[in-house]
């Protein structure tokens, strides 16, 4: 493999990918993903998300194994979609003595732009195996209907 400044060019080229993504990072967290800010000393969390959508709806999902139903909160404000949630620590009774622990635990909050022309009141959220699914449905909007334009000579 060819050899560039001491480095192979994959090593570069993943070094950048990582640059980016960091870059990316802070930029969408500054333009308004802000998260939430856990308490000094406890942890927090970015769950994975995917977005997709059709002709009628955005749709978000969400990871969340071993998060408790009842610690999850979605709202819509300012045209954000805002999902806060908790997923609680490794119990640390006395006697407990953690081996490791590699799944992320603590608070989290992620927020997503999402435009005007939505249903609000039509917004709905399932949780299940793990995963929240939240649908957003778009305006039903009527498409024009074509019209011929007469052309004039002048």
């Amino acid at each position: 493999m060819k050899e560039w400044e001491g480095r192979s060019v994959l090593n570069e080229l993943k070094s950048m990918k990582d640059r980016m993504e960091r870059l990316f990072s802070e930029v969408f967290e500054e333009a308004g993903t802000q998260g939430l800010k856990a308490p000094p000393g406890e942890p927090s969390w970015e769950p994975t998300t995917d977005l997709w959508e059709t002709k009628e709806e955005w749709v978000f999902s969400m990871d969340l194994p071993g998060v408790d139903e009842q610690e999850v909160s979605v709202e819509i404000a300012e045209n954000r979609l805002i999902i806060r949630g908790k997923r609680e620590t490794v119990p640390s009774n006395e006697g407990t003595r953690i081996s490791f622990s590699e799944r992320p635990r603590g608070v989290f909050e992620r927020s997503f732009a999402i435009p005007p022309n939505v249903m609000r009141e039509g917004i709905e959220a399932k949780f299940g195996g793990g995963v929240l699914t939240v649908t957003v449905p778009k305006e039903q909007t009527e498409e024009a209907a074509a019209i011929k334009v007469k052309i004039r000579t002048a």
